[in-house]
């Protein structure tokens, strides 16, 4: 599923950082990575971070807030780097460092927002026609009295 999903970038790297084989998320992102170091990808500012991550690796796993793709915007795309390894290769993950959770969160609360202005709209509605509704009765009564 890593290698062949769309929604996370993967990277298995020498332990110096070069790129042996990358999914195809991240390839179409950065075509040509492969054979290519790992900063290539990440922000100059990022790349000790990146370094330390790689010296550091284990069999568990460790993360990073870094930009990557800084060739792609003026400002680089936020991730999440996900980094384990071993003396012989090390397993890079990556995802958007904000999260569809964070995104489901947006929308629901602009959701929220416009079925609050819904509902004050239709309470203003509510009550013109109620207003229209006490007029009409109270012409219909004084017409009622004005007749011979």
């Amino acid at each position: 599923m890593l290698w062949t999903g769309e929604s996370l970038m993967a990277a298995e790297l020498t332990p110096d950082g070069v790129v042996r084989r990358a999914n195809g998320a991240l390839l179409a992102r950065a075509p040509g990575l492969v054979g290519q170091p790992i900063h290539a990808v990440v922000t100059p500012a990022d790349r000790a971070l990146v370094d330390a991550g790689l010296r550091g690796a284990g069999a568990g796993w460790s993360s990073v807030r870094l930009g990557l793709f800084p060739d792609e915007d003026t400002v680089p795309a936020e991730h999440r780097v996900w980094i384990s390894g071993s003396p012989e290769k090390v397993l890079v993950v990556a995802e958007p460092a904000e999260s569809a959770e964070e995104r489901v969160i947006d929308v629901l609360v602009s959701l929220d927002d416009e079925l609050i202005r819904a509902r004050r709209a239709d309470r203003a509605l509510m009550r013109e026609r109620r207003d229209h509704e006490s007029d009409r009765r109270l012409l219909a009564g004084w017409a009622a009295l004005s007749a011979p």
